[in-house]
């Protein structure tokens, strides 16, 4: 029997605990995600340097198309 003056928390505490159960982080998504970081960020290093190159050569080859003619 509860009496009004104790404190039976048992239903709060097996409440949070499963929330707290439910909210943790899996440790997978935690490792993944600097290297996720890191292969976006080669992407868009890749996709600058591609225009780059591309840019520059289209440029020479229309120069050097130019003094042919």
């Amino acid at each position: 029997m509860t009496w009004p003056f104790e404190n039976d928390t048992n239903a709060i505490v097996k409440r949070l605990s499963k929330q707290a159960a439910a909210k943790t982080v899996n440790p997978y998504f935690c490792y993944s995600f600097p290297w996720l970081a890191v292969l976006i960020y080669l992407a868009i290093l890749l996709i600058v340097q591609f225009l780059l190159i591309s840019y520059t050569t289209g440029a020479r080859n229309k120069r050097f198309y130019r003094e042919t003619l």
